[in-house]
């Protein structure tokens, strides 16, 4: 995804001198027998995901003892349990996970993510099932719930759902038969997105070449440009199904107006769509 100043959502650079990019993802979640459904799988992910060039991805634990309201932090991505929109106050919508993603719109370079896993909504409860699968059974609920947390740490680097053989399918999964990894497409945008240096060259002056580069990968697909509110306006706006951007204000925005948070939630296989968050 880009924004619509130009710039693609991407991390920055460890220094000045190295186009790799160092990120944490911790393991917040539970340890109930939800939380462990999701940690069977967050390693295959990590690596998987790891493999992208210009990403180097390190396991790290949890960031706090709470695993339903896990901290937000720009030390990297914090992957936990999540059960708030089951359902309730929030028009009947139902969502197997989300992201959220905080960005500096000058540069389009990631502060922080989060991605959230609902417990009852994917690998619990699957094409009106009731799932009593746990560890590593590879039945529809695990296959379910795997895709679903692949897709949210895909989100993480700025990836945007497309069709083809891959956890971002285009709506909630690309096929019947579920994908629970990444392709080498995404690969490709997240190379075309991180092949460079973020030095001294400003942001502005790098964005069209890394767009031209992104969309010489993007087989047409994956090219939201998400344009966010006016500084000043704290409205959350709905950018398409499931995608919603706001401004960062209050204490978190500490002072920037340059802050922007991007919401990309994830229906279960079972819910046509989302209103929004």
């Amino acid at each position: 995804m880009t924004l619509s100043n130009g710039a693609p959502i991407h991390w920055k650079s460890n220094s000045p001198s190295t186009a790799l990019r160092s990120i944490s993802v911790f393991d917040n979640l539970t340890n109930s027998t939800a939380g462990q459904r999701w940690r069977s799988f967050l390693s295959t992910d990590r690596a998987n995901w790891d493999n992208a060039m210009y990403l180097t991805l390190t396991a790290a634990g949890a960031l706090s003892s709470d695993s339903y309201n896990c901290p937000i932090s720009t030390k990297g991505v914090v992957v936990c349990n999540w059960n708030n929109y089951n359902g309730l106050g929030n028009g009947g919508d139902l969502y197997a996970g989300l992201a959220e993603y905080v960005v500096i719109y000058s540069t389009g370079h990631v502060s922080s993510v989060r991605a959230r896993l609902d417990d009852e909504n994917s690998g619990m409860n699957y094409a009106g099932q009731t799932c009593v699968e746990t560890g590593n059974v590879a039945g529809p609920c695990q296959v379910a719930a795997h895709s679903a947390q692949c897709q949210e740490l895909g989100h993480a680097w700025g990836l945007d759902h497309i069709a083809g053989d891959t956890c971002m399918g285009a709506g909630y999964f690309a096929s019947s038969a579920f994908q629970v990894a990444p392709n080498a497409h995404d690969y490709d945008r997240i190379r075309a997105t991180h092949a460079h240096i973020d030095g001294g060259a400003t942001a502005a002056s790098l964005s069209a070449a890394r767009v031209r580069a992104a969309q010489a990968v993007d087989h047409g697909q994956d090219r939201t440009a998400i344009d966010p509110p006016p500084p000043g306006d704290c409205r959350r706006k709905k950018v398409k199904e499931n995608l919603f951007v706001e401004r960062v204000c209050g204490p978190e925005a500490k002072g920037s107006a340059d802050l922007i948070r991007i919401i990309d939630v994830l229906p279960p296989k079972t819910t046509a769509g989302a209103s929004g968050p």
